[in-house]
């Protein structure tokens, strides 16, 4: 068979490859890298040519394709041979010593004739090969494309279909990947490949590897798998990228489908191969209807009858634009002053969607009505990129540690502060999809509504994607979220940047590593409040993260390779967030962290057996303590009744813990007790709590201990518990 016979031949030439691959000549030549990209060419087809040997007698276009990769191989296999040949023919002239090996050599080095023209036939082979992308075949994946202006809800239709129980019945995998402006095929492809883990469970190293074993990877997981992948608001409109991104996918399984979202008719066209699903903007009873619920309390807008005449000139402007109509009409909630209702109305700001079909602007309605510091909450989350999940404590250390949670009266807790505020931004529904998940909030905010947060925090904010980016000299708040780019540039591109008070490396181990975090770089960055360092490569975090003063916020969770925290940190008593959960490698804690006596937040994992000795237990001013994925640990600490500000404490993943401390029965500021994944855990049922979740866990024994303040209890049996958040 054609496809077995080609097998062969591709095994032949990356055998060939290898042999040859650290060569003198091969080496004196120069020619080493793209002889080896060649190789992770070929072992990329490898992978799927058996498969193509079963299709190729019914597929004219498989058939021409395994024809030009056999030809290729061929004359790949020739230029490797005349090397060959030459090297022979130098061996013949200048016998075999070791002596005459090295003279000729040096006659290889200097012959650039030779050189040239091997360097010319092997930059043809790598065009040949970079040509030779795997057809997709005649039975191609149906897409469907749904079109419509932003906000009409494309990706709730989505959801919909996603969430549906039948969909989900259909196929082995549903994969959920966000794209926006990045259509980079290499980074549309990781993303899918951390779907499918996500699925299976782990995430595996794939931030590690290059695009070729990306490709293989993506062909493994998916070959002969029935899935539906959905690509949320594609902007691409290079057809390249998009017959790229199609030819690495396997639509061997009947039944797979894509679906795709999108705000452009040209991108629909491009991706379809169906007709797209237009989606419509909503008729005005509906948008009414819509507008009206957010605008008013059930049956109010009738004692309003002049309101409801201004907000149906309003819900015209929207055009049937399910967001605006949220958006304003949630703004306008509890307003019953005419006046401002037609500010709304009369605003200049609807010329501008007029002449753009650009609702950002009119959406900054809602913006300029938030107070002073409501707007700056808003705003930072600029630094988050989008479609990000937002965790509810996460996002108020965020608020708490830039000084943005303005107390109204004195010793109000400033959580309580931060939910405020969060609640505040949710009613106005410039915030989404709030769900609670363990013992936290999760949410996210509409892509459009990202959109505005950049419009109104340029001057302040910045994400970036390149060290090579140039950002205002006004910035203050800088998050990486992508970046290619050296270490030297990196080093370069942060040294001017200290006067800055935010920096973020969200998946440091993604893309960069830690190598340019020394003493010459973050140490100068004295006005720091928030450190963001998850996933890093540290193996020892640097001494210098104690000189920060001014640092309230530190993230370094999942940092899987760091062992030990210095005790400097312990310096830091301005810190109010610090969190390393998921870092399974870390010996110990600290052994001064009595010091740090302004944390309110703490997240952790550590390999000890036990966390006494280490000054936990005076920590007045904290309020959350999770404690994650300690194997080793079967005991937590004496004098925990201490924590007299203590109302969060999450224990979970601790498979060794065998009890709980006596002092925290008389945790009275204790409201929520969360614990999960404890097998050996001896703990009695408390006989008062306001809330308990779980009744047939199964992961600790019942004894007779008792809690008598806990408001809430809830324990999660084994396998409903997922990973806890991160800062």
């Amino acid at each position: 068979m054609a496809g077995s016979f080609v097998f062969k031949v591709v095994e032949n030439t990356i055998s060939k490859l290898c042999e040859l691959a650290l060569a003198e000549i091969i080496l004196a030549c120069g020619v080493r890298g793209e002889l080896q990209k060649i190789e992770h060419t070929l072992t990329t087809i490898k992978a799927v040519l058996l498969d193509a040997e079963e299709k190729q007698a019914h597929q004219h276009e498989l058939r021409v394709w395994l024809q030009r990769l056999r030809d290729a191989c061929y004359d790949t296999e020739d230029v490797l041979d005349e090397f060959k040949f030459e090297a022979l023919r130098k061996q013949v002239r200048k016998g075999s010593s070791i002596g005459q090996k090295v003279g000729y050599f040096r006659s290889i080095l200097y012959s650039p004739a030779f050189s040239v023209k091997m360097a010319h036939k092997i930059k043809e082979l790598q065009q040949t090969f970079h040509d030779l992308d795997v057809p997709a075949g005649d039975e191609d994946i149906p897409v469907l494309a749904i079109v419509g202006l932003g906000g009409l809800r494309k990706t709730a239709l989505a959801k919909l279909v996603f969430n549906d129980i039948s969909v989900h019945n259909h196929f082995e995998f549903k994969l959920w990947v966000f794209v926006s402006e990045d259509f980079d095929v290499q980074q549309v492809v990781l993303k899918v490949l951390k779907a499918i883990k996500a699925e299976k469970g782990g995430d595996g190293d794939l931030g590690s590897m290059n695009f070729q074993q990306l490709r293989a990877a993506l062909r493994e997981c998916l070959n002969g798998k029935r899935y539906l992948l959905i690509l949320d608001d594609v902007l691409n409109d290079d057809n390249k990228k998009w017959v790229e991104l199609k030819q690495l996918l396997p639509g061997e399984a009947t039944g797979s489908r894509i679906l795709v979202t999108t705000r452009s008719n040209k991108v629909a066209k491009i991706t379809g191969t169906v007709s797209p699903h237009k989606l419509k903007a909503l008729p005005s009873y509906e948008s009414l209807s819509l507008f009206l619920k957010f605008a008013f309390k059930k049956g109010e807008e009738k004692r309003h009858p002049n309101l409801v005449e201004i907000g149906e000139q309003i819900v015209e402007k929207c055009k049937g634009v399910p967001l605006l109509l949220k958006t304003l009409g949630s703004m306008l909630f509890s307003k019953t002053s005419e006046r401002e209702w037609e500010l709304v109305k009369n605003s200049e700001t609807w010329k501008l969607m007029e002449k753009d079909d650009e609702i950002v602007y009119v959406l900054k309605l809602s913006y300029d009505q938030l107070s002073p510091r409501l707007k700056q909450c808003f705003a930072y989350c600029s630094l988050f990129p989008k479609d990000y999940e937002f965790i509810e404590f996460g996002l108020i250390s965020f608020w708490m540690a830039q000084g943005l949670l303005e107390s109204s009266y004195e010793n109000e807790n400033p959580f309580d502060i931060g939910r405020q505020y969060l609640n505040d931004l949710l009613a106005r529904s410039l915030l989404e999809d709030f769900n609670v998940a363990f013992l936290y909030g999760v949410f996210k905010m509409h892509d459009l509504l990202h959109d505005l947060t950049l419009l109104v925090a340029k001057n302040d904010c910045c994400l970036v994607n390149s060290f090579k980016q140039k950002i205002a000299p006004s910035v203050r708040h800088v998050c990486l979220i992508d970046s290619d780019s050296s270490d030297e540039s990196a080093s370069d591109f942060l040294g001017k940047l200290g006067h800055v008070r935010t920096l973020r490396f969200p998946n440091m181990r993604k893309r960069v590593t830690s190598k340019f975090l020394d003493e010459n770089c973050l140490e100068r960055f004295q006005s720091l409040r928030v450190l963001d360092l998850f996933g890093s490569t540290f193996d020892v975090l640097p001494k210098w993260i104690g000189n920060l003063k001014l640092l309230r916020y530190l993230n370094l969770c999942d940092s899987l390779h760091i062992k030990k925290l210095p005790n400097s940190i312990c310096e830091l008593q301005n810190l109010l967030s610090l969190g390393f959960a998921g870092c399974d490698q870390i010996e110990e804690l600290p052994k001064d962290m009595r010091k740090m006596t302004s944390l309110i937040f703490l997240s952790l994992t550590t390999k000890q057996r036990d966390l006494s000795g280490h000054g936990l237990e005076h920590l007045k001013s904290l309020q959350f303590l999770i404690i994650w994925g300690c194997d080793n640990l079967e005991y937590l600490f004496e004098g925990i009744q201490n924590l007299t500000s203590l109302h969060t404490l999450g224990v979970a993943s601790c498979k060794n813990l065998v009890s709980l401390p006596h002092g925290l029965n008389n945790l009275t500021a204790l409201q929520t007790l969360v614990i999960g994944i404890c097998e050996k855990l001896v703990l009695s049922e408390p006989h008062r709590f306001k809330e308990k979740e779980g009744n047939d866990y199964q992961g600790f024994s019942h004894n007779h201990w008792k809690l008598q303040i806990c408001q809430r209890l809830r324990l999660y049996p084994i396998g409903f518990y997922g990973d806890l958040p991160t800062l």
